[in-house]
């Protein structure tokens, strides 16, 4: 429940830091009376544009103009002495923002404005991800899982887990399925609060297990094994084996999983069955978060920069070693690049660098949707701060 201490912490924050839309910059979020950021010239534009700085995070807005986007406005979660900001969840209407002395945060996401913030643990808790379930939030720590009103944050429900997990879960249902360092894949049962059903695999599960379609689950360990199993009985529908496992999430379509293994591969498997459908041979293990979009695979590889690949065949699309980083969305029918320091608009035809632009600062960046969606960046004080298409 929403303790009474952090709730005067809360209101107090609320108002020193408070929110800020964007002056003179058509920005459509709202704000309140006491800002997280102050305007000044820019000295570095050769326009003398306007730049922000938003508790220690540098907002150079004709940098942004050129990539298509405008800064909506600037806050700050809840954050404890000496902590940071651990995760960042975009949900609809709500941002959710995790903190490492167990505070959780949700905000506005139009208008960043705090709805409350609760402290579900001690600053040794080890929390693994939230997500949103209509109106509710579920935060998972390693051993209990918290449901809390999405918009009052009054807890719901609290239960334990059977094992400790160590990934978000994916929802099936009233299922809530998880993976472990242990190498298990766990259904936890919302309804009665109760262990459901696990299936062991070699080695560690690092990565989260994926939806693919509606009803198939699949998943990778470090020993190389790849499952695809029924989320509701935990049946196995399909399984292949593969030299390495994983350190980043496979993504899915209707009836496919694509993997970037560490065993110097790129794979595609068919869900039901499990067989490869096609596999890319690479220099190095590959390491990077692929993304997939409208029949491409997009995926940094050591030795080639961004790589597309045809989901249909595995066949190279194209290839730009000037490019590395994670593909985060699509602005305007351009591919929008990030690889912690630059965000990059790429051509997604042919991988050229259409305009590259710098933002030293950002610990973490989100996006609400692949799809022209808004940007949510982290700055080293915690602050949050929106950036959405500019009309």
């Amino acid at each position: 429940m929403l303790r009474a201490d952090l709730l005067a912490a809360t209101l107090a924050t609320s108002l020193v830091l408070g929110c800020e839309s964007t002056p003179n910059a058509g920005a459509s979020g709202g704000g309140s009376s006491a800002p997280v950021g102050t305007l000044s010239s820019n000295p570095e534009s050769p326009t003398g544009g306007v730049v922000t700085d938003a508790d220690g995070f540098r907002i150079v807005h004709d940098d942004w103009a050129h990539l298509g986007y405008q800064w909506d406005w600037s806050s700050k979660p809840f954050i404890s002495p000496r902590g940071r900001v651990t995760d960042l969840t975009p949900a609809g209407d709500l941002l959710i923002a995790q903190e490492s002395g167990s505070s959780l945060s949700v905000l506005e996401s139009r208008s960043g404005r705090m709805l409350w913030t609760s402290q579900l643990g001690s600053r040794f808790t080890k929390f693994v991800g939230s997500v949103r379930d209509n109106d509710l939030i579920l935060t998972s720590s390693a051993a209990e899982l918290f449901e809390l009103g999405a918009t009052s944050g009054n807890l719901v429900a609290k239960s334990p887990f059977k094992f400790l997990v160590d990934t978000t879960p994916v929802l099936v249902g009233n299922f809530a399925i998880y993976a472990s360092g242990s190498g298990k894949l766990m259904a936890h049962n919302r309804d009665a609060g109760v262990f459901a059903w696990a299936y062991a695999l070699d080695g560690p599960i690092v990565a989260p297990p994926v939806l693919i379609g509606d009803e198939i689950l699949g998943a990778v360990s470090g020993g190389g094994d790849v499952i695809f199993l029924n989320p509701y009985s935990g049946a196995s529908v399909g399984r292949a084996k593969i030299s390495g496992g994983v350190s980043s999430t496979p993504v899915t379509d209707t009836d496919r999983m694509y993997v970037g293994s560490l065993d110097q591969s790129v794979y595609a498997f068919d869900a039901v069955g499990g067989a490869i459908a096609w596999r890319v041979r690479t220099e190095y293990p590959v390491t990077a978060q692929p993304a997939l979009h409208d029949g491409a695979l997009y995926v940094t590889l050591e030795a080639h920069g961004l790589t597309a690949f045809d989901t249909i065949d595995g066949s190279l699309l194209w290839r730009n070693d000037k490019v590395r980083g994670e593909v985060i969305g699509l602005r305007d029918g351009e591919l929008v690049v990030w690889d912690g320091n630059d965000l990059a608009l790429v051509d997604p035809e042919r991988g050229d660098v259409i305009r590259r632009h710098s933002f030293p600062g950002a610990v973490m960046l989100k996006t609400d949707a692949f799809v022209d969606g808004a940007i949510y960046i982290v700055g080293r004080s915690g602050v949050i701060v929106r950036f959405v298409p500019r009309s």
